[in-house]
């Protein structure tokens, strides 16, 4: 169990969407991991950026959340998913409606849970966490750590661990870092001269858009 302060934009969906993809069981048509995030905006990115990471996986990964046709929420579940990533007074709907079981999830991920207090969902927290598997593994993200937040830790998560990451911890000592200042119309051509000078170039080329990562894709 893991508690991480960190703000948006560290890196978070990757740090637990990379890890989970690996170690859940795609022959299994169940709902393995549970993603709760404050607003549904939030939950379809982060489905989708899950989603992004899959590769040839078979793993399925839906966002429920209100607003949305319960009745094509519920088709998709029939089908058999394995990550759900659901806004608070979506997945206790399902969870009431029995059309969610979370008896058997091996992860939870609470995803910025003092917004999640400050929308005042705690109490939509508690009951989901109340219908969990006690022996899953539980990651926890905010960005600040109110005495709720704490208190929920305590109460629903035993022991676990505490990580600080603040904007100078980013990177380490040993991480070199080298910034080049191009117009748009000039990324791809830098990169291809990087690639170029780089002799044993291996690394991760991240994206603004899926638009661009098609198309930085098709011309490399």
């Amino acid at each position: 169990n893991i508690i991480a302060q960190a703000q948006t934009g560290t890196g978070k969906t990757a740090a637990f969407g990379l890890p989970l993809i690996e170690m859940i069981n795609s022959s299994e048509r169940s709902v393995q991991a549970l993603i709760i995030t404050p607003t549904r905006e939030l939950a379809i990115q982060v489905s989708e950026e899950i989603s992004s990471f899959k590769g040839n996986s078979g793993i399925q990964a839906i966002p429920v959340y209100g607003g949305q046709s319960i009745d094509q929420q519920l088709r998709r579940l029939k089908k058999g998913v394995h990550i759900v990533v659901g806004t608070p007074g979506r997945v206790i709907d399902h969870i009431k409606r029995k059309t969610l079981n979370l008896k058997d999830i091996e992860y939870l991920i609470l995803d910025e849970a003092d917004e999640m207090l400050n929308m005042g969902f705690i109490e939509d927290m508690e009951e989901i966490m109340s219908h969990t598997n006690p022996h899953k593994r539980t990651l926890l993200f905010s960005a600040t750590m109110p005495s709720r937040i704490k208190a929920l830790a305590s109460k629903y998560m035993g022991d676990y661990e505490f990580i600080t990451v603040k904007k100078q911890q980013l990177t380490t000592s040993l991480t070199e870092q080298i910034y080049y200042e191009v117009k748009a119309s000039d990324k791809f051509e830098a990169l291809c001269r990087i690639i170029d000078i780089e002799e044993d170039f291996y690394g991760l080329v991240f994206c603004r858009t899926k638009n661009d990562v098609d198309s930085t894709v098709s011309h490399l």
